[in-house]
């Protein structure tokens, strides 16, 4: 509702307003809720009546407002002041008033939000952190997206997710890549801590390796690895494998060829890049006073040989004793397999096979099995297919029978031929092979297999000269003559 207001002149002069009778009514309802309280928070009622009777107008004509008439000034001056002064207090009491209650919700809201949480909705994205730094082993790996690692510091394995923008150095601190990474290396992860996501990882460090290690002593006891004259430690976290199965230090033996990965002193991984198998004796007896020799190393008395672990592959086992002639024989060895060599063979008689052949640099098999033909054959006696092979010549085969000390076999082989026919315009044209002639067009040549040059020559005939390959199929060559 808009309110009224009249002025007791009307000559432009600024008086007091008498407001209507809806103001009277809030002082009297005001009045009435004061009564029994001596001062309210603005002062007592009548200080209150004179802020309302106080109130004026600025005497600056251009502010009065339009349609009504400027009032009157108060006759007493000193009055006047006094009401001026005691509503800007209470003003400024109101002013510190609302402040203080604003800092008092403020302070409620910052106390219960750290008491309750704020609201899920608005709490504010969490930023990734630098991270933390360690010194792994790497024990798995699993994908491009994950590998397990054992943490030296923390002493834990822990899973670590790696993103397309995770960072790889190899050992020199270049620029790598995931396929950089191998089971057993010892890395330095810097990792972001809240999401156990992989920063970087680098194989710079502090870190070493030894390859083709042979001979190592391991005691499980003391958790040591004796190489030659160095002693390393090792921890019972220290990975121990060959391929994808898992190890441990007394499975391995001084076969083994190794490869150790350590920091300081301590080894971390020992990867078997090449395992070994078992050699057994059976017929012992049959050999008396007997050595055996691997590979041509020391020999072994062989009443103390029970189970001899050879590396994997081929070796040469040499037996001698009082009673027989030594003897020298092959054996395959597989992994984690045993091979029982029987003695009782050293007491047969054997012989030896010479081979004596036209070619050089050919292949020999006595009974399937390749055999070195630059040295003698030292064979059991009995009954033997032999094969000699050469590219280029037709396969030899012979059955003998070693019957004796020695026997000497005489192997000739035939090279294979191939057809070459050659036809002219005009017929009669010379002929000639590699130089040498071969007769007149045209003509059918059986040559051995091999590259010729073939020149064909007439009178009143420009020359023709070409080269030709005479293999297993038959091979025509017709040419016309140009003439001169």
């Amino acid at each position: 509702m808009k309110k009224e207001y009249h002025f007791e002149h009307t000559d432009g002069s600024l008086d007091k307003t008498i407001r209507l009778d809806h103001i009277n009514e809030k002082v009297k309802e005001l009045e009435e809720a004061q009564k029994a309280q001596e001062e309210d928070e603005l002062g007592d009622k009548d200080a209150f009546l004179d802020a309302f009777d106080s109130e004026r107008f600025d005497t600056t004509q251009q502010n009065t407002p339009v349609g009504r008439e400027p009032m009157q000034p108060q006759a007493e001056g000193g009055k006047e002041d006094n009401e001026e002064s005691a509503l800007s207090n209470k003003r400024m009491i109101g002013i510190l008033a609302l402040v203080g209650v604003v800092v008092c919700i403020a302070c409620f809201l910052f106390v219960g939000r750290g008491l309750f949480g704020s609201d899920p909705d608005q709490q504010e994205e969490v930023l990734p952190q630098e991270g933390t730094q360690f010194t792994a082993l790497l024990r798995s790996i699993f994908s491009e997206g994950e590998i397990l690692v054992y943490d030296l510091q923390a002493e834990e394995n822990r899973s670590l997710t790696l993103l397309g923008n995770t960072v790889y150095t190899d050992a020199d601190g270049k620029a790598a890549s995931f396929s950089m990474l191998e089971k057993g290396m010892l890395l330095s992860v810097q990792m972001e801590e809240v999401t156990e996501t992989a920063i970087e990882i680098s194989a710079k460090g502090e870190f070493w390796t030894e390859s083709d290690v042979t001979e190592a002593q391991t005691d499980p006891i003391a958790q040591t690895i004796q190489i030659g004259e160095k002693r390393y430690d090792y921890d019972t976290h220290t990975l121990f494998f060959y391929g994808e199965e898992t190890l441990s230090a007394a499975d391995l033996e001084p076969c083994d060829v190794l490869k150790l990965r350590g920091s300081g002193n301590t080894v971390w991984s020992v990867e078997v890049e090449k395992s070994h198998g078992y050699l057994t004796l059976s017929n012992q007896d049959a050999v008396k006073d007997g050595s055996l020799s691997i590979d041509g190393k020391e020999k072994i008395v062989l009443e103390s040989i029970e189970r001899l672990a050879l590396s994997e592959g081929v070796h040469e086992v040499t037996v001698s004793g009082s009673n027989i002639e030594e003897r020298t024989d092959t054996v395959f060895i597989e992994v984690g397999k045993e091979f029982t060599y029987d003695l009782s063979r050293a007491q047969e008689k054997v012989g030896v096979l010479i081979v004596n052949a036209n070619v050089d640099g050919y292949k020999l098999y006595v009974n399937g099995t390749s055999v070195d033909p630059s040295q003698p054959v030292v064979l059991p006696l009995g009954d033997y297919e032999v094969v000699i092979l050469k590219s280029g010549y037709h396969t030899f085969t012979e059955n003998i029978s070693l019957t004796e000390d020695t026997y000497t076999l005489r192997a000739t082989l035939e090279q294979e031929k191939g057809v070459l026919s050659v036809t002219t315009f005009p017929i009669g044209v010379h002929v000639s092979i590699n130089g040498a002639a071969y007769g007149i067009s045209p003509m059918n040549a059986t040559l051995p297999y091999g590259t010729y040059t073939l020149e064909l020559t007439a009178e009143d005939y420009i020359p023709y000269s070409t080269t030709v390959t005479i293999g297993e199929t038959p091979v025509s060559l017709s040419v016309e003559l140009e003439e001169e």
